[in-house]
């Protein structure tokens, strides 16, 4: 053997490493056209199911009542902080794009934002069902499935990492209503989020000292965490998209705000509407349907009257999510009207 040609465990040593976990996904990109279609029927069907289980909960008589009970000023704002928080949500799809480093038509970036957003918020598994939406309408412009994921995880986690830090300054700002509202001891509710915020510095400080200088994208650095690395958004991308969800979460909260009858404290009442939130997000349940609603009914049930907080409740849902994902699923279908009409007028005139 000559010393120019290498043993073959040699060559075995200078293999390069092997790939991300996820990019396995990528291979579905030769077959995205069934896959794409496959994934439309399941959202489709999914959506109706979601629909169904939002119905089925309805109480004509008490939806009925709270309506009425409800100004046309505040179900107009009710509808503005609807498009607000959509806007806002939105803007996490772009963010998402900075980080996994995608560039797409700001048109398809809110159609997709849109579209997700409002599938993910009524099916639940945001990650999953938005993720979907996402591959359906970005695998066309030539996004693969790993930058697709990327952006699907972003967009997910965003918020979950947002709504600690939310909460501690909500109870912290309004301390009096915020204890009243959980029934907790002010000791405890102080130190629990003073101890959250501190946890949130020590993050900070952890990740400044495991930073390194690669770049996989311009908004986005890699981590050292031991013999692998993690890569996270750059510190103005980061900063940005906490802002992002701040009003996202506000938005959101001012649709249900706006429409009781009898108003509670801003922040407590935002405090105890991050902790349903939250807890809806992690039951997968669809919409969070049931958790989200039980939180909120235990907390100012007994200052506004359960029959009329759970009415309120109906309509917050009819307003906030099931409007949204009918208008998201007319757009998909649309979408795929417009798709396969060209190759079934073809088939017909054949």
């Amino acid at each position: 053997m000559s010393a120019d040609q290498a043993s073959p465990r040699e060559t075995a040593h200078r293999q390069p490493p092997a790939a991300l976990p996820w990019r396995w996904l990528d291979r579905f990109t030769a077959y995205r056209k069934p896959i794409g279609l496959a994934l439309s029927g399941l959202l489709f069907a999914l959506g109706l199911l979601a629909c169904w289980h939002l119905l089925d909960q309805l109480d004509p008589a008490s939806v009925s009542a709270a309506m009425h009970d409800v100004s046309p000023a505040s179900l107009l704002g009710a509808l503005l902080a609807t498009a607000a928080g959509f806007a806002m949500l939105i803007s996490y799809e772009w963010s998402a794009c900075r980080f996994a480093g995608v560039h797409l038509p700001g048109r398809t970036v809110a159609l997709g934002g849109f579209t997700a957003f409002a599938v993910g918020n009524a099916i639940g598994l945001s990650m999953l069902s938005g993720g979907s939406v996402r591959y359906r309408l970005y695998s066309g412009k030539g996004i693969g499935a790993t930058e697709v994921a990327t952006m699907s995880m972003f967009a997910s986690l965003s918020l979950g990492v947002t709504l600690p830090v939310l909460a501690a300054i909500a109870a912290l700002i309004d301390l009096p209503d915020a204890v009243a509202a959980l029934r907790l001891d002010e000791p405890v509710l102080v130190a629990a989020a003073v101890a959250t915020l501190a946890l949130y510095a020590v993050a900070i400080g952890f990740l400044a000292r495991r930073r390194l200088a690669d770049r996989p994208s311009p908004d986005s650095r890699l981590y050292r965490f031991g013999k692998g690395t993690l890569r996270l958004p750059s510190t103005r991308l980061a900063v940005l998209q906490m802002l992002i969800s701040t009003l996202d979460v506000l938005a959101a909260a001012s649709v249900l705000y706006l429409l009781l009858p009898e108003a509670p404290p801003f922040a407590p009442f935002v405090l105890v509407y991050l902790l349903a939130l939250a807890a809806g997000i992690l039951s997968h349940v669809p919409g969070g349907v049931g958790v989200f609603e039980a939180i909120l009914l235990a907390a100012f049930s007994s200052q506004l009257g359960a029959a009329t907080l759970a009415a309120t409740l109906v309509l917050y849902r009819l307003i906030y999510v099931a409007l949204p994902l009918l208008l998201a699923m007319l757009v998909l279908l649309v979408g795929e009207a417009r798709r396969f009409g060209p190759a079934l007028s073809a088939l017909r005139v054949a």
